[in-house]
């Protein structure tokens, strides 16, 4: 192959992804559950909550798009803070990268899944449960600079191949999540 600009040979190198070695990796499959986890909370909540506030809140129109607008604006505000923080715990090393991400990917699922628990306790209360949503989302932005950015860690040379592979199995929870709840709700009420 010749390079254009400099009119140059360049040598082609063969780019062989070890497919076999991605499938068995036991570090593959926890990028899976992980963000197969994380998109079932974050799809659900996105996709339902707005037909939650109306339906079950009974918010108006105009409040219902400002409640739902917020928490997610929020959400990436945390994420930027808790990637700053991230930062500042590693390269201080106060932290190792490995305990980071553990920490984070395990608050930005679990923190929200049991906020979301918690808002169905609270029947009717609106203050409560937009309360608890809003923590709920605003809590799953650790999981960016947790999981997120693992895969970086774990494969230097087929990290956009892992990625493209775990986000895009784990997009499959998008269709699910809100599958479930139509499932399981069959009358609008609390």
């Amino acid at each position: 192959m010749v390079d254009t600009c400099c009119n140059r040979e360049v040598k082609k190198k063969k780019f062989k992804v070890p497919w076999l070695k991605l499938v068995r990796s036991s570090v593959i499959w926890a990028l899976f559950v992980a963000q197969w986890s994380h998109n079932y909370i974050y799809f659900t909540l996105f996709l339902e909550l707005p037909k939650y506030m109306k339906e079950v809140l009974h918010l108006s129109v105009e409040s219902n798009a400002a409640f739902s607008f917020m928490p997610f604006f929020c959400l990436w505000i945390s994420s930027i803070i808790f990637a700053f923080l991230a930062d500042v715990l590693t390269n201080k090393g106060w932290l190792s990268v490995l305990n980071c991400r553990r920490i984070y990917t395990t608050v930005g699922n679990v923190v929200p899944a049991v906020c979301i628990m918690l808002a169905c306790f609270f029947k009717c209360n609106r203050t409560a449960a937009i309360g608890l949503y809003a923590v709920g989302i605003l809590m799953i932005g650790p999981f960016f600079s947790g999981m997120k950015v693992n895969i970086n860690d774990v494969s230097r040379y087929y990290a956009g191949t892992i990625m493209a592979w775990v986000n895009g199995i784990g997009a499959t929870a998008g269709v699910l999540g809100p599958w479930v709840v139509g499932y399981i709700v069959k009358d609008v009420s609390i």
